[in-house]
């Protein structure tokens, strides 16, 4: 984001709570999410900003000591680091006029205003845990606060969730931890990470450059995923209640290898806990040491006191998924979950928000008549809120681009 705003002639601070570059793969910060073994589920092509590829020499799916590698080489690269202010995390930000106003916690009484503001700080952090009845007398932990196998060693445990983490983690417990078994409420579709010797988001890419019907996207894409895994219920899941790719599907093989197994045992949802064990809604007991919520997160910025917004499905509506309706000054970046190239769509958000920043009256007019709900731009057809398609997403932006670079 500042990388492309920069280059379109806009001056820029970036403020970042952390004391480096690296966000959520700065692994043992506060602000890193990724556990000891996490690698990128998308491959390393489908990651890397379109100026500044991955070395050849990383694998198709990098780890994220190589992931923090790269955000760090290219934050050198394109210079950035003069325009971040590490340490600096924010405290409130306000609407003054056609202005905002910022305060930092670790300066609460200076005043900084700024034209516009982009907001970029993520979705994966603020967790969720559902309510349980019943008290557990074991260890809890969200997949967020998960590092190292560890805390499962010799000890059973049970993963709630079967999301990308959720599967990462169970597959983990597999190999570490006595027993393992995964609670889960509904079932998902999972696709393998190499089809015919590449990775899979590639072989497939082609397909979606098309401009097919998406219920023919999904019957070119349904087969050889079907041959090369099979249905979730021949694993012992629970069968999907959407179709293939109305939702994002999950990049792990290894875990349905867990499954055939046996290393790691599937359980339907929970129904409640007693002390040192949790029983299920079939009935079903199980003791359990360590209970690791893989369940999500929720969109929260906490810096905003006097914002109103207006959530759908836990997210709050913004114009193109990026604009707040009222405060066309104020701009959201990746608040999706992508099916792939999540970095590169920033780019492309960062273009729409240099084109509104030079937009003219007739432009901002235009673009408020484009206040609908996201999911108007690029949304999956049975996803959640953040679900998008890359293609049908960029597209979007680039024809709102066009739309005000007209009416300039």
């Amino acid at each position: 984001m500042l990388k492309t705003l920069r280059a379109a002639g806009i001056s820029c601070e970036c403020f970042e709570a952390a004391d480096d570059v690296g966000g959520n793969w700065y692994f043992g910060a506060e602000s890193g999410g990724v556990y000891e073994s996490t690698h990128l589920i998308s491959s390393k092509r489908h990651t890397e900003f379109r100026d500044f590829p991955m070395p050849d020499d990383y694998p198709a799916y990098p780890s994220h000591r190589q992931v923090l590698q790269y955000l760090r080489a290219y934050s050198r690269h394109f210079e950035l680091y003069d325009d971040i202010h590490f340490g600096s995390r924010v405290r409130s930000v306000k609407p003054t006029s056609d202005h905002w106003s910022m305060t930092l916690e670790n300066q609460p009484e200076r005043e900084r205003v700024f034209d516009a503001v982009v907001v970029a700080n993520g979705h994966h952090w603020s967790y969720t845990v559902p309510p349980l009845p019943g008290e557990f007398s074991g260890t809890i932990i969200h997949s967020r606060d998960y590092r190292t196998p560890d805390i499962l060693e010799g000890r059973r445990v049970l993963v709630v969730g079967i999301g990308s983490s959720g599967s990462d983690i169970a597959v983990e417990a597999g190999r570490h931890a006595k027993a393992t078994f995964v609670a889960v409420r509904r079932g998902k579709h999972f696709v393998p990470k190499f089809m015919m010797g590449e990775p899979n988001d590639a072989s497939g890419d082609w397909v979606f450059r098309w401009r097919i019907p998406y219920w023919g996207l999904r019957g070119l894409a349904y087969l050889p995923n079907l041959f090369a895994v099979g249905k979730p219920g021949h694993y012992g899941l629970p069968t999907p209640d959407h179709k293939f790719m109305d939702e994002l599907p999950i990049p792990n093989p290894e875990f349905l290898n867990s499954l055939g197994q046996g290393t790691v045992l599937v359980k339907p949802a929970i129904q409640g806990l007693n002390g040192d064990s949790v029983t299920f809604v079939d009935g079903s007991t199980e003791k359990i040491d360590v209970i690791v919520f893989a369940t999500g997160y929720c969109v929260g910025f906490p810096f905003f006191d006097e914002l109103p917004f207006e959530w759908v499905d836990g997210v709050p509506r913004l114009v193109a998924r990026a604009i707040h309706p009222e405060h066309h000054n104020l701009f959201f970046a990746g608040l999706f979950d992508p099916t792939t190239k999540m970095w590169q769509l920033v780019e492309h958000q960062a273009e729409l928000f240099a084109s509104v920043l030079r937009a003219n009256d007739a432009g901002l007019a235009w673009l408020r008549k484009l206040q609908s709900p996201g999911k108007s731009i690029g949304g999956l057809p049975g996803g959640r809120e953040l679900e998008i398609e890359f293609y049908a997403y960029r597209r979007g932006l680039r024809r709102i681009v066009r739309r005000l670079s007209r009416m300039q």
